[in-house]
């Protein structure tokens, strides 16, 4: 934190959420650090907004029925591990992305049938 501005400095200090990453001669990340991601929260408008965005690439993904059980199986995996995952916002993120799929998925169910 040695090489970062002032103001910057004050800004983390303040719980500004924040990822630093320096850059060697040729604009490379040599070091990356975070800060404050903790008070990160993506709004749930933003996540629905991005589902929907997605739609079609997860109707094509499921039109397979293989690739329907492997996610199914995933989020059979997830729910076990999601006490491991630590909090920075990723629980309430992940739960609505969870009742997004959900709901895609009845919908392409029921406009398939």
């Amino acid at each position: 934190m040695s090489d970062i501005d002032e103001k910057t400095k004050r800004d983390i200090e303040n719980g500004v959420p924040m990822i630093v990453s320096y850059l060697d001669e040729n604009k490379n990340t040599t070091k990356t650090e975070t800060y404050n991601l903790e008070n990160v929260e993506i709004p749930d408008y933003a996540l629905r907004n991005f589902a929907r965005a997605i739609l079609p690439d997860i109707k094509e993904f499921y039109s397979h029925e293989e690739n329907a059980k492997k996610i199914d199986e995933w989020q059979k995996e997830h729910k076990k591990n999601r006490k491991k995952i630590s909090n920075y916002g990723f629980r309430h993120t992940f739960k609505i992305i969870d009742q997004e799929i959900c709901h895609i998925k009845r919908t392409f169910v029921e406009a398939v049938d």
